[in-house]
């Protein structure tokens, strides 16, 4: 028997989660539950032998493990719905810009409640999410949280107050790579290679530039010294990129998404039955 895990949103965190623990082995496919409004998104469920509603309060019954995957702006009604006295499900939210205390004006006073920031990578297994907020759980009940989320990446517990920083740095991280990743492709195409292959060498090294620092567990400011020959090419780049303040420009990013994070849980913390806005995830 594996674990029963629901999943009240069926979007695409949802669906790179249950294609992580359906790889995995660690749930049957009729042990997963997934509500939503979409039909189509519950036929593709159905199609993989999972069971489906649009009865959020289904899922949650029947589950050890209930996932909020929804919108943030569609989090309140799906919440409103749930009638949860005598439940002891452990709700794991993945919803961008709710934090514990805005989840906990829905939900008992003694609900389990786990707040993760995931990552896009998480799609393809290769994800970083960031747990926090273990409330009313147990050792035991977080590291089983914890082997359902290692399926779609790698996790890492933090203090709650974190969270907008984890935000900052690895929720909204892979933009500033693919960024980085796309300048390198365009500067090898204006000196002269096809886009292809520029884009090959410059994902390929920054691929390996990661697992360097992985595997060999030192500062990337080390491994980037030795690739700095006295008077060579390397350093002359380095230099550019420092003059052009590289280091500040990335740093006043992330901390501008940071403070853009706090204000949005700031707004859903402070707003009641008060109609939300949008978020950008």
């Amino acid at each position: 028997m594996g674990y029963k895990i629901g999943f009240i949103g069926g979007g695409n965190m949802a669906s790179a989660l249950i294609q992580g623990i359906l790889a995995s082995k660690i749930s049957d496919p009729e042990e997963l539950f997934v509500s939503d409004k979409c039909i189509d998104k519950l036929e593709a469920f159905q199609a993989l032998g999972i069971k489906t509603t649009q009865d959020n309060m289904q899922v949650v019954a029947a589950s050890e493990y209930v996932f909020l995957a929804v919108k943030p702006k569609h989090l309140e009604e799906a919440l409103e719905e749930l009638e949860l006295e005598d439940i002891n499900s452990i709700f794991i939210s993945i919803v961008a810009g709710w934090t514990t205390r805005g989840l906990e004006r829905f939900l008992p006073e003694t609900a389990k409640i786990v707040r993760v920031m995931p990552n896009t990578p998480a799609l393809i297994g290769m994800g970083m999410l960031a747990i926090s907020d273990d409330y009313n759980i147990s050792e035991d009940e977080l590291k089983d949280v914890r082997k359902i989320l290692d399926t779609a990446g790698k996790t890492l517990i933090v203090e709650h107050e974190l969270m907008d920083a984890v935000t900052a740095v690895s929720g909204s991280g892979p933009a500033y790579v693919y960024m980085f990743i796309d300048a390198m492709a365009d500067a090898g195409v204006r000196l002269g290679l096809t886009k292809d292959a520029a884009l090959e060498l410059a994902v390929q090294t920054v691929i390996g530039s990661a697992k360097m620092i992985e595997q060999t567990k030192q500062l990337p400011s080390v491994l980037k010294d030795k690739v700095c020959s006295p008077a060579g090419t390397t350093i002359e780049a380095v230099y550019s990129l420092q003059e052009n303040n590289f280091a500040y420009t990335i740093m006043n990013a992330i901390e501008k998404c940071a403070a853009k994070s706090k204000e949005i849980s700031e707004t859903y913390d402070t707003a009641v039955n008060s109609g939300f806005p949008e978020i950008e995830e």
